[in-house]
């Protein structure tokens, strides 16, 4: 009976430990996990104050300390510059001031759009969530009271896929979606690895990928720009379990569901 007591005291002093420290855990990986996405400049602006937080703390370690660094000096350069880059396209309905027009534009260097009867109106430092306001407001100098719709069009390399190239494709799109538009998964490859690419920089790894295709995350939540390449690669899907953080939440999760079946089979 000592023998059991014993057993049973060391259990729960391993939940009561875990309880503690799977927080810490789970608040250093989230802190700079692929779930917090921004697409406006609200999201963006609370984005860059929790990467700020996490480069500054000494509670994080050097490797989180630079992560969130790096991703807060990203996020400065998109709010910045825009989400807007040569050889994007964007879909233009105005209305309201004769006869409507419908056009579909390609961005050029500058960036900017010429837009008919308008002439060019600078897309620099205009966020994708800002489009529709920033054009109707330049159009509005030309054209009384106009509506304007515009939809972004991301020009994306897809490889790895059925029909592999480059693709416009709106930035609403989830990136799931999109994968299926450029041919679905090519012969040889796994649908549960895929990451993306820009330039020489991996930006979304294929553990991350994993979670924001489950929550149907689209082109526009990722931060894709023109030129981003989206790898479909070959080999074994990665372990669902997410390492050591996923296998104490799980134990700890599983320590809880026990309580709660006794609790309510109790009653």
């Amino acid at each position: 009976m000592t023998r059991m007591v014993t057993m049973v005291t060391r259990l729960v002093s391993m939940v009561t430990a875990l309880a503690f420290t799977v927080p810490v855990l789970c608040s250093a990986q989230d802190a700079i996990g692929p779930t917090r996405l921004g697409s406006d400049r609200a999201e963006l602006t609370r984005l860059l104050a929790q990467y700020d937080a996490v480069a500054l703390s000494p509670a994080y370690s050097e490797v989180l300390r630079n992560e969130g660094r790096a991703r807060a000096d990203s996020i400065r350069e998109r709010m910045r510059t825009g989400d807007f880059r040569a050889g994007d396209e964007i879909a233009l309905f105005i209305g309201g001031g004769g006869s409507p027009q419908w056009d579909t534009l390609m961005v050029e260097a500058g960036p900017l759009i010429d837009v008919p009867t308008v002439g060019p109106i600078l897309l620099d430092g205009v966020l994708r969530s800002e489009l529709e306001t920033h054009l109707g407001s330049e159009i509005g100098r030309f054209i009384r009271l106009p509506r304007v719709q515009a939809r972004a069009l991301i020009r994306l390399a897809f490889m790895g896929v059925g029909q592999p190239g480059f693709y416009l494709m709106p930035a609403e799109l989830p990136l799931s979606e999109a994968v299926m538009l450029a041919g679905g998964p090519g012969a040889g490859v796994d649908p549960g690895r895929i990451r993306v690419e820009r330039g020489q920089d991996v930006l979304w790894s294929v553990e991350e990928l994993l979670t924001l295709l489950a929550a149907g995350r689209t082109l526009n939540d990722l931060g894709l720009q023109a030129g981003d390449r989206i790898m479909l690669l070959e080999g074994s899907a990665p372990s669902a379990g997410g390492g050591l953080t996923s296998l104490l939440v799980s134990t700890l999760s599983a320590a809880v569901t026990t309580v709660l079946l006794a609790t309510i089979l109790g009653r």
